[in-house]
């Protein structure tokens, strides 16, 4: 039987870093790959690896292996494939829903984090059942090179297929995202508009009839249909989670712990001015009961959990209490529940509702420890709020993460030394049992659509990670953000670094924050930071390590894996030395690109990346000579880059529309009304 859509949710993999220019001269050279070096420093100095990665290799909590191996194999990390737990997005269900209800034949793809090469077999797969459109969802991509890869690949395989592209990466670089070799372009809601957007693909309806819409013409111009209006929530039906077991590949959620999410808000009321979440929606709220119902209805994986991805789901703080009452009404959540707040929103009455609510994880976007760069961000926030809301979750055995930017303009020494200080002792009076689990700090990332973009002492380029913000680079804050890792380190109960290689908490957090064993991990954890960030600090500073601080980070980590041989003790050391010296090389040569030279080892890793993914020596080579992915495949991707240099004026000029369209007056009077109107509704209902 013919496929009218085959949906693919792709999340972009390792390699989509590496063939981004400046992603690797930038993150990789001055965060990731240090902090990779320190790690196997720090392996060859304990004879084991300590990536959770291996299988063989990970820690042992409460006799059994951590984290569980129910995962399924992910993209190619050199001459291994990588672990990953299993996932359900919500975007891949949610339109899964809505095609059942069209009547549509339809198939949907959400594996997770994939090579290209994943990707091509499974359009190879699908290439018999002749399907009449491929929807691209590219919430999960920031990176232009792989996802335009992605597309060419699509159109080499199926021909005759209709590319259509939605989803987050708009807010990204709203030029790029219109310049991709899709046929038609959604900005905005899919619910609805996806099913006819099909439809009429297939005869059934006209594009141009659908709001919200660039299609591609025949020229290689777009036709803009119009301004699409926000849908009512309340409006849409549920979402059907037992389409679930339908979704590629099968996840089994009743016997594996899968994170589900719901969404019971849209858009943000606060004017963050590092955010887009208020600038692509505006604000739209499901009613209370409604809300209480779509978190019972997602919570289908009684070994998992339910996160609720509202930007801000504990404001109106009387709609959030109410939705927690009504929670503990019915009995309380099956399941944990993971949400974002903000800390001002964490009182006494909120945390002891969601409490006993089940609530047992918060995601806290501080951003930072500095009053002065919290105005200068528009947070709405004080820093007087930490302390108290730490007391509340604590109180209530609710942990969290929180999060922090470094080098927001205006950013000097002294507001990140604050921030640095908040992280260090944000669990002050928690020290057995930490409230802050994890903390992630960041550059700051410049995405078109967020409103810090457009400041006059903002410098910037095309791309997000290449900006000189008010004299604070990526560069410089990726240095920053070293020394608050090592400066984090040293406090024993401290929240422990999201995103540290090898062990990469933020891949395993269902497994992490909910487990009888959370703060034996912890302190696992914290003995891995500490040992990487001994040998950082020695390679950034020439700090001569503390053996004895070494030695007791060593037998921390060692207590908690299995036994090894002296032979493969020493085949860990030289592994680790071998890696050392490769990372080394590689970020010699990342720091290099600045200067316009891109070395072998960088250009043979992307070569052979190509060769992997696509499979044709002829790609590879020119991979090699550009240290990224060429234009592959189609004739048809290379036509349309061809049409867009000829027709680079409307190009411009559309891209301009909708970054006015999201930021400007008109966009800013309906975040206002439609603010007023959640504000209104919740009062009403609470």
């Amino acid at each position: 039987m013919s496929l009218d859509i085959l949906l693919v949710v792709p999340v972009e993999p390792p390699i989509a870093h590496i063939v981004d220019p400046v992603v690797r001269r930038t993150s990789g050279a001055r965060l990731h790959g240090p902090l990779s070096q320190a790690l196997h420093e720090f392996e060859h100095y304990i004879g084991r690896s300590v990536s959770l990665n291996h299988l063989e290799t990970r820690p042992h909590f409460g006799g059994e292996s951590w984290p569980p191996q129910y995962e399924a194999r992910g993209p190619s990390y050199m001459a291994y494939r990588a672990p990953q737990p299993p996932r359900r997005t919500l975007a891949s269900v949610t339109l899964a829903s809505e095609f059942e209800r069209a009547g549509l034949q339809w198939r949907v793809f959400d594996p997770g984090v994939q090579d290209l090469s994943y990707w091509r077999r499974r359009f190879e797969e699908v290439k018999a059942q002749k399907p009449a459109t491929v929807a691209i969802c590219t919430t999960f991509i920031v990176c232009e090179p792989w996802l335009r890869a992605l597309t060419a690949s699509i159109r080499e395989i199926l021909p005759d297929t209709k590319i259509l592209i939605g989803g987050y990466y708009y807010a990204v670089n709203v030029k790029k995202f219109l310049s991709l070799d899709a046929d038609v372009f959604g900005v905005g809601e899919g619910e609805f508009r996806l099913a006819q957007i099909v439809k009429a693909v297939k005869g059934r309806g006209r594009l141009e009839d659908i709001k919200g819409l660039y299609i591609r013409q025949p020229d290689g111009t777009l036709l803009h249909t119009g301004h699409a209006a926000q849908v009512d929530m309340n409006e849409l039906e549920p979402v059907d989670w037992s389409l679930s077991d339908r979704i590629e590949p099968f996840v089994d959620m009743k016997e594996i712990p899968v994170a589900t999410w719901v969404e019971t808000q849209r858009g943000c009321v606060f004017k963050c001015e590092f955010c887009d979440y208020r600038t692509i929606q505006t604000p739209a709220a499901l009613s209370i009961d409604k809300a209480i119902d779509a978190i019972f209805n997602a919570a289908v994986s009684p070994k998992g959990m339910v996160r609720i991805t509202d930007s801000t789901a504990t404001f109106p703080r009387a709609r959030w209490e109410a939705i927690m009452q009504g929670v503990i009404d019915r009995g309380g959540s099956p399941v944990p529940l993971w949400c974002f707040a903000r800390v001002n929103d964490l009182s006494e009455s909120a945390t002891d509702l969601m409490g006993k609510a089940n609530v047992r994880h918060v995601f806290v976007g501080q951003e930072s420890g500095d009053q002065r760069i919290l105005q200068e961000m528009r947070k709405g926030t004080s820093v007087k709020h930490v302390r108290p809301a730490i007391d509340n979750l604590g109180r209530n055995g609710i942990n969290g993460t929180f999060s922090f930017i470094h080098g927001f303009p205006g950013e000097n020494a002294e507001s990140i030394a604050n921030t640095r200080a908040m992280i260090c002792g944000i669990n002050d009076g928690f020290e057995r049992t930490p409230v802050v689990l994890q903390y992630l700090a960041q550059p700051l990332v410049m995405f078109e659509l967020s409103a810090v973009s457009q400041r006059e002492d903002t410098k910037t380029s095309d791309h997000w990670m290449d900006y000189d913000a008010g004299g604070f680079t990526p560069t410089r804050a990726m240095e920053e953000i070293l020394e608050t890792i090592i400066a984090v380190s040293r406090i024993p109960h401290a929240p422990v670094y999201l995103l540290m290689p090898g062990t990469f908490i933020g891949n395993w957090e269902e497994f992490y924050f909910f487990s009888p064993h959370r703060y034996e991990i912890f302190r696992w954890l914290k003995a891995v930071e500490r040992g990487i960030a001994i040998f950082l600090e020695r390679a950034l500073h020439g700090t001569a390590p503390n053996m004895s601080e070494l030695a007791k980070a060593r037998d921390i980590v060692l207590s908690h894996l299995p036994p090894a041989s002296f032979l493969d003790q020493q085949k860990a050391k030289t592994s680790s030395k071998i890696q050392r010296y490769m990372m080394g090389r590689m970020v010699d040569e990342w720091d290099g690109e600045s200067k316009g030279k891109i070395g072998l080892l960088t250009r043979g890793l992307v070569a052979a990346s190509v060769f992997r993914d696509i499979g044709r020596p002829t790609e590879a080579i020119r991979a090699a000579k550009q240290a990224s992915y060429p234009d592959i495949g189609s004739t048809r991707s290379v036509e349309i880059r061809e049409q867009q240099i000829q027709h680079n004026t409307t190009l411009d000029r559309l891209a301009a529309k909708l970054v006015d369209e999201s930021l400007g007056a008109t966009q800013r009077e309906r975040q206002r009304a439609a603010a007023q109107e959640v504000a209104r509704r919740s009062a009403s209902e609470a």
